[in-house]
């Protein structure tokens, strides 16, 4: 039986337009049938740290409202 997965890629920055000289690509994978939930758990995820329900969220700013949201939902180091 053959499953369809979605990947998202995306990369870090454009070497020639941001003028560093790393970058880092990451990419994501799930199968099609889970989109919708995985969805809804990254609006619910971005609504718990105070971040905007936008379709994108910039990393940075992702770091940030986990940082500054509730002690208990804190990335362990």
């Amino acid at each position: 039986m053959n499953q369809q997965l979605n990947i998202y890629c995306d990369e870090s920055c454009h070497l020639e337009h941001d003028g560093k000289n790393v970058m880092v690509l990451g990419a994501v994978w799930c199968p099609s049938d889970h989109v919708r939930n995985a969805h809804l758990s990254l609006r619910n995820l971005k609504r718990t740290h105070g971040l905007a329900d936008r379709p994108r969220t910039h990393p940075a700013k992702a770091a940030e409202g986990i940082r500054t949201g509730p002690k208990e939902s804190w990335p362990s180091r």
